[in-house]
């Protein structure tokens, strides 16, 4: 059931706002939209103050003269419930012959963490979120708040980050700071909290890792109570009991995906968070007396920072997120733990496996992708480790075709896996750490290895090998041998003729067929 609509008269007392003039440009299309909302809300008694809210405005006032258009804005309203003014807005789109917008309801949904209803319409192709201005009180032992409608004060002072607390009002075409921070915050490049941090995080410990997300993404440095905050052990024993395994993940995948990647992770391993997120199965499920590396988190970061300096190979197919979680995971690319997987019978499996499925509960496409980088990146270290000064076109030609079109960024992979972990230059709490250009000798010989190898690669002509086919299919295969049996000895045909192919790359169907024929002349 919906609350009741809220009163004017019994709305509270909203405290003044800082008042600011910041430059606000809008785009074409975000006037007119703004024009009719206005126009909407001028239609209803008592009016409402209709006020943008979230990454809109603050990504508006980090860049004043961007234009770009946002695939959705945020509407948070004072004095009626937002799917009563979605209705009011298809009033007036059939008043004045536009299209009428289809509206979803979001429900409260405690589990998912949608604690209000929201309205949810297209006008204009722009995605219209429309909520109601709300507070929040937390119990102790859930992430889970008590919601109540409030006052823009009240609203902003509940919001993560001071930066994501600004509004823009779009009846008085103004900025409004609540929280009196978030301009000079913006302005000073700081990721600080509205409300003490240490209140803020145990309210919801996920706020943790979107303040790492956001300063990454912006570059910019962490407030020092916010700091000591997320280091502090309740929050880190909170993130771990409170929040979901799949809220984490979501976090996090947009933080590997993005482009200050090494920042976000130097900022887990600084506060203690790594461990919380990328968390290893139990040391008893560990196989053959493996252990995994003690200073993993810092070998994991090392890794990542490695990855960073290199450039990404040409042709390069695999995504750049799978290569950023192999390369934070090839710490662990040879220990593996026995494991039950979603319902399944126990197996052994790569710790990293584990790690992407069971905590990070990644897509299985990933998952398969970041192992299968890990077994072409150990296949490839021991070619590119070769004793002999010529490369064995079949056995290359066999790894290649393994690793498929991911083999380049196999290849880096396995780099890193060689490298000494990178170290940054300066504390990633104070803006992005660059990793250290202080690479020895020994590290740049093995690079040049490893570029050499990649030349030598490309130079046998081996790219694409991997969609070779048999150039004499089974049902061919079985006239030219009609003494042949369909079983498995087929299928060890098959493979042969690929490794043939591979091998000698200007032969066709007569030689191969030639090659067959003597090679089972019982089955002829």
């Amino acid at each position: 059931m919906s609350p009741p609509e809220p009163n004017a008269s019994r709305v509270r007392r909203t405290p003044p706002h800082r008042p600011s003039h910041p430059v606000v440009a809008l785009s074409p299309l975000e006037t007119r939209l703004f024009h009719l909302l206005r126009s909407v809300a001028d239609s209803v008694h008592p009016q409402p103050t209709l006020r943008v809210a979230g990454g809109w405005v603050r990504d508006k006032l980090l860049d004043p003269c961007s234009v770009s258009e946002h695939v959705d804005i945020d509407i948070a309203l004072d004095t009626m419930l937002g799917i009563h003014f979605a209705e009011r807005i298809n009033r007036y789109l059939d008043e004045h012959h536009m299209p009428h917008a289809s509206v979803g309801l979001i429900q409260k949904n405690p589990d998912q963490s949608k604690h209000l209803e929201t309205a949810t319409m297209r006008v204009m192709d722009v995605c219209l979120d429309l909520v109601n201005l709300r507070t929040e009180t937390y119990s102790h032992d859930s992430r889970i708040p008590n919601i109540r409608i409030g006052t823009p004060y009240e609203d902003a002072m509940r919001r993560d980050l001071t930066i994501n607390a600004l509004f823009y009002n779009i009846n008085t075409r103004s900025v409004e700071d609540f929280t009196h921070r978030g301009m000079d915050d913006i302005r000073d490049r700081i990721i600080r909290t509205p409300l003490p941090p240490l209140t803020t995080l145990l309210d919801d410990p996920l706020r943790a890792l979107r303040a790492i997300r956001f300063a990454s993404r912006l570059n910019f440095s962490f407030d020092a109570p916010l700091f000591d905050a997320c280091r502090n052990s309740r929050v880190h024993d909170a993130l771990g009991a409170k929040v979901s395994r799949e809220r984490i993940s979501h976090e996090i995948d947009r933080v590997v995906a993005c482009d200050n990647a090494p920042h976000a992770i130097g900022l887990l391993v600084e506060l203690g968070l790594f461990p919380i997120v990328f968390r290893l199965p139990p040391q008893r499920n560990i196989l053959n007396d493996a252990h995994a590396p003690s200073d993993f988190p810092t070998l994991a970061l090392g890794a990542l920072l490695n990855l960073h300096t290199m450039k990404p190979p040409d042709n390069c197919a695999a995504p750049r997120k799978v290569v950023r979680y192999a390369a934070l995971l090839s710490p662990l690319a040879t220990v593996k733990c026995s494991h039950v997987q979603f319902g399944k019978k126990r197996k052994n499996v790569p710790v990293a496996q584990y790690i992407l499925r069971h905590e990070l509960r990644l897509g299985a496409k990933d998952v398969t992708e970041v192992c299968a980088l890990h077994a072409a990146a150990l296949n490839l270290q021991k070619l590119v480790h070769n004793d002999s000064d010529k490369l064995d076109r079949l056995q290359t030609g066999r790894v290649i075709r393994a690793a498929g079109p991911f083999w380049r960024s196999a290849l880096q992979i396995a780099l890193v896996m060689e490298l000494r972990p990178a170290k940054a230059e300066n504390t990633f709490a104070a803006g992005m750490g660059e990793p250290s250009d202080q690479m020895g000798k020994d590290c740049r010989m093995l690079v040049d290895t490893y570029r050499s190898f990649g030349d030598k690669v490309e130079s046998m002509g081996l790219e694409g090998v991997w969609n070779i086919k048999p150039i004499i299919d089974g049902n061919d295969l079985l006239k030219l041998l009609p003494r042949l049996k369909k079983g498995p000895l087929v299928g060890t045909i098959m493979k042969e003729q690929i490794d043939w192919m591979v091998k000698h790359p200007n032969e066709g169907t007569a030689e191969i067929s030639d090659r067959i024929l003597h090679q089972y002349k019982q089955y002829r």
